[in-house]
Parts: C-alpha cells; sequence; structure tokens
C-alpha cells in the first residue's frame, strides 16, 4: 500500500508527493520505537557522499530601525551591553544623563551599577516579574507603563529632547520582547520611538567560544525549542541558545537537541560573556543540565557547533553532518544534472526531452518503489526478535541506511518533476506544508 501511495503520488503533483513524504515519515517513527538511535552521518549515507556541500550565501540590504534617525523622540530605547558599566556606550550613557525619566527592565544588569545613588537611578520592573508566571504578559505590562508614562509627560509639555529612557540589556534589537511591543503600542498612539543600539551578549558570546558569526548562526530562544520532540534546526549551522537561565529549562533543550545531535557531541556553556565573572564550560552534550555548582542563571547563553563526523587523520579527514536543506540542494542538484544538458543548442521550434532515456512515462518513481520495497524488507526483519549484538546493530545501520534511501528518492524525484514542469511552479515547501496539514488531520489512517 505504501508503494502504490509513493508511486501514484509522484504522477498527481506537490500535493500528493507529500503523501509519500508522510508514509515515509510514518514508517520512520515506527521503526524508530523498536531500534536504537544511530548517529546522524548513517542516516545521511545514501543522500550525500561528499565531504562538502555547496552552500549559497545571500545577504539582505539592511534596512533602518524604525525612529533611529530622529533625534527627538518620545520614547528612547537604549542599550546597556552585555554585562559591565564600562560596555555602556557613551551615547546611550548622554541619552540616560539628559533624560526626565530612566526606567530599566531588571535590577540584574550588573551595568545599573553604575548609577546606583545617582539621580538617574532607573525605575525597574522586577515586581512584574515576581507577580507573573506568564512572560508575554510580563512584556506588555512594561511597555504598557513606558508607553502611559510617556504620554503623560509630553501631555503635561515635560518631555525632554530623549522623552522617556528605557534601557535593556545588551542591544535593543536583539532577543527583546518588550522592545517590539513598545514599538507597536506607540506606534497605535502617535508617539515617536527611538533606538540607541549597544552592544548585544552575541559579541561577547562569540568571542568567547572563538568563533565568528559568518558564515552562518541561528540564534534561538531556548523557551522555543523546550518540549518539542524535534526542534526546527539545521544541523551544519552552529547555534547560539539564549534565555537558559534555569536548569529545568537546560534538561528540556537538553532533550530537543538529543533528537538531532550524538549525545556526547561538544557544546559550550557561556556564564556572564563579556563580564568580570566569564567562564566557558566545553562539556558533552548529555551533562547540559548536571550543572553541580548552579552556575545557570540569566546570563547563560549555550553555543552548539556543527556536529562532525569522520577522522582527521585520515585522507578524507572530517565533515560536517548535512541537514535537510543540505538534500534538498543535493536533490536539485541531481535532478537538474540527470536531467538536462546545459550544452545543448535548440532552434526555434524544437523540443527537448526533459528527463534522461527511459522517458517518465515508462518508469516515474520506478526507483523509489524498489527503495521502499527495500525498506519494507528491512523493517520486517529488524521487527523479528534477535538476541545477537552485532546483528542487531547491523539491521539497526541497513534499516537507517533504508530510511536515508527512500527520502533521497523522495526529493529526487520531487526535483525532477519541479523541472519537468509536472507540478507547475510549486516547491518544496508546499510539500512540507501539505504534509503537515495531513500529519495535523484528525483522519490520517487513509492517503488516498
Amino acid at each position: 500500500g505504501v508503494q502504490a501511495v509513493m508511486l501514484g503520488g509522484l504522477r498527481k503533483g506537490a500535493a500528493s508527493t507529500s503523501k509519500v513524504v508522510i508514509c515515509f515519515l510514518a514508517m520512520l517513527f515506527q521503526a524508530s520505537s523498536s531500534i536504537s538511535p544511530l548517529p546522524a552521518k548513517i542516516f545521511w549515507q545514501k543522500i550525500a557522499r561528499v565531504p562538502r556541500f555547496r552552500l549559497g550565501s545571500h545577504r539582505r540590504a539592511p534596512t533602518p530601525r524604525a525612529g533611529t534617525q530622529n533625534k527627538q523622540a518620545d520614547i528612547t530605547i537604549v542599550g546597556l551591553g552585555p554585562s559591565r558599566p564600562q560596555s555602556i556606550t557613551e551615547e546611550a550613557l548622554a541619552t540616560i544623563e539628559s533624560s526626565r525619566k530612566f526606567f530599566a527592565r531588571t535590577r540584574e544588569h550588573p551595568a545599573l551599577a553604575r548609577f546606583s545613588g545617582m539621580p538617574m537611578e532607573p525605575t525597574v520592573f522586577d515586581d512584574i516579574y515576581d507577580s507573573s508566571k506568564d512572560f508575554s504578559e510580563v512584556y506588555e505590562a512594561i511597555a504598557e507603563k513606558i508607553v502611559t508614562f510617556a504620554e503623560k509627560l509630553k501631555s503635561d509639555g515635560r518631555s525632554s529632547a530623549a522623552g522617556v529612557v528605557y534601557g535593556v540589556p545588551g542591544d535593543p534589537t536583539v532577543a527583546e520582547a518588550t522592545v517590539g511591543q513598545i514599538f507597536r503600542i506607540a506606534t497605535q498612539r502617535g508617539l515617536r520611538v527611538r533606538v540607541v543600539s549597544g552592544v548585544s551578549f552575541i559579541e561577547p558570546v562569540l568571542a568567547a567560544v572563538g568563533t565568528d558569526i559568518l558564515p552562518r548562526l541561528l540564534v534561538l530562544d531556548a523557551l522555543d525549542i523546550s518540549g518539542r520532540y524535534y526542534p526546527p534546526l539545521p544541523t551544519a549551522t552552529p547555534l547560539l541558545i539564549t534565555q537558559l537561565y534555569r536548569r529545568e529549562i537546560a534538561s528540556e533543550v537538553k532533550l530537543a537537541l538529543e533528537a538531532m545531535f550524538d549525545e556526547t557531541h561538544k557544546i559550550a556553556i557561556v556564564h556572564d560573556a563579556g563580564g568580570t565573572e566569564e567562564l566557558i564550560e566545553w562539556i558533552p552534550l548529555y551533562e547540559l543540565d548536571h550543572d553541580p555548582q548552579n552556575r545557570i542563571g540569566l546570563r547563560t547563553a549555550l553555543f552548539v557547533p556543527p556536529q562532525i563526523v569522520g577522522d582527521p587523520s585520515t585522507p578524507e579527514g572530517v565533515a560536517v553532518v548535512p541537514g535537510f536543506e543540505d538534500a534538498v540542494e543535493l536533490a536539485f542538484q541531481k535532478a537538474v544534472d540527470d536531467g538536462f544538458d546545459p550544452d545543448l543548442e535548440m532552434d526555434e521550434g524544437d523540443s527537448i526531452e526533459i528527463f534522461s532515456d527511459p522517458p517518465p512515462d515508462e518508469n516515474a518513481g520506478q526507483s523509489l518503489v524498489d527503495a521502499s520495497r527495500q525498506l519494507a524488507d528491512c523493517i520486517a526483519r529488524s521487527s523479528r526478535e534477535n538476541t545477537v549484538l552485532e546483528d542487531m546493530q547491523r539491521e539497526e545501520e541497513a534499516l537507517t541506511d533504508a530510511f536515508g534511501t527512500v527520502l533521497a528518492e523522495v526529493l529526487v524525484q520531487f526535483a525532477q518533476a519541479r523541472e519537468a514542469g509536472l507540478v507547475g511552479d510549486k516547491r518544496i515547501t508546499d510539500v512540507i506544508y501539505s504534509a503537515c496539514y495531513h500529519l495535523q488531520a484528525d483522519d490520517r489512517s487513509s492517503y488516498s
């Protein structure tokens, strides 16, 4: 039945192709309950056997931040830097000193010690954190208080050039939810908002682990990936995870990451990056939530480098474990390489065969059907009881390799269908969207 759905789906377009993906995922997770986890490299062996991948670099021109060019503002949001008082910029300091009222999100930032006992000592919002368990409510309440006070100053005619000044850790536009709320509410009420940039937590964390933000870096909130069975992370991209402020959150993040990374994968916990108590702990992933010294806190971040496979002492060397995006790129490369002759010259009125011999109507999807049969056989063998460790390990590797073969065939078949115009302008994202739709449906017993 799975084989019939796969073959029929490839001939019906993107929506049906997603059903092939569903069948594949269903078999994958059913089988995963009976086999032990394997290194990611085995799963991808049938998708790519090359040590490096061509990953394009697409850069977008920066857009100016709303309100940053206007020196006259009703609300000015300043970055206080990552940790030490010395990390506050001169512009931020001058803005604070000229303000009528200075607020700060939390007293837990070390840079605020600089203003202790001075006229510009800030009003903080830690009481709101203490009285609420929902962060979204906290951010909304803080934003509302800032905007309301700015409105009052403006109506009383007591506003300064900077207006109300609100200080946040790091940079106002990096991982600061209250800033977006302030922009939204202030815009609705006709108030002007200006941003004074600061040094974010990203720079000192990267300096601590000795790496650069390029060619790529993914910054994530720990709360967004904790509790997920499979986090939305590209394994070939370094990860920087913030909001890792409690051991319980670290435990949930660890479980999520172990769905993609080997438990012995080395990660870096960075405490107080850029501060006087900066500490970097390189540990295996499974120790993330151990924290015997109780160091995890508000200024703790997690850096996860890409997972590497191979032996540096061999001629092949090491390579980054590829992710789903790499598999899609290779599938389209293969579809183009197999289906088109780039040197072919055509005269007007000539036709061109999209696929190489034999034509698609004779064997379209046959390789996928063959791969799915092999996968079904592997699943059947793995379902039998086997007490010999070597046989179990051999069957686990064979089953994982069979899943990789089917996934590779699904991606190549869709790529060929798109190159041939069989699915119009549909993209791989349309297939994934359709797959998610079917996975969320109440009745997934049939995909016909």
